[in-house]
């Protein structure tokens, strides 16, 4: 359940999830598409705390997770919350691993990384000819290596990375509202009948 995840939103962060960031980016997810049932997000590269908080957010929202965590297709690598994930959603969840990049890729609307192995080829738009046709990129920061090239990661229309940094602002702001139970809103209706400039934004008298 979502509530039992929260209780990691105190840290915004730690080792194994980063639930306010995944937050922020499934809000990205509804203001790129205009919905979430039946997306489908590909995780490209090794585990981490954002891929472990996919598969556990993401099939609230009827997203679909495939992932490709190991370097090695001949190796499995599977993410550290795989298996709660799982239990969470009795199987129900579509949460597929997968063994390559063409793989994981195919038919996905998201295309989402963090960090990809050096052996590994440099993302690029041909290598996201099987994703569907209004395909986004999301680069989970910091960058630390140019695993993706300038046609992808500075693809503005394409690259939602800094759309979902700037949203975080406002998955923190609801955090803290919620957080302050006994916050109540005192801001007085401005005065806009009155037509003297200094006048106009004095605050009113409370009734």
């Amino acid at each position: 359940m979502i509530c039992k995840m929260l209780r990691h939103i105190y840290q915004i962060s730690d080792c194994r999830y980063s639930v306010a960031d995944t937050l922020s980016d499934i809000m990205t997810f509804y203001e790129q598409f205009g919905y979430l049932t039946d997306l489908k997000l590909a995780w490209l590269g090794p585990p981490s705390s954002e891929l472990n908080t996919f598969l556990h957010l993401a099939p609230h929202f009827g997203i679909q997770v495939a992932y490709c965590c190991s370097c090695d297709p001949e190796t499995r690598t599977s993410p550290s919350s795989l298996f709660e994930a799982k239990n969470e959603f009795n199987g129900k969840a579509i949460l597929n691993e997968c063994l390559s990049f063409d793989e994981t890729i195919k038919d996905s609307h998201i295309i989402a990384t963090k960090y990809i192995e050096k052996s590994r080829e440099k993302l690029n738009t041909d290598l996201f000819k099987n994703a569907k046709p209004n395909w986004v990129y999301l680069r989970k920061l910091p960058r630390a290596v140019k695993e993706a090239d300038d046609h992808v990661f500075k693809n503005f229309e394409r690259c939602i990375t800094w759309k979902s940094s700037i949203n975080n602002v406002w998955i923190y702001m609801s955090l803290i509202m919620k957080l302050l139970k006994e916050y109540k809103n005192v801001t007085h209706k401005p005065n806009f009948e009155n037509t003297n400039s200094q006048q106009r934004y004095k605050v009113l008298p409370k009734k």
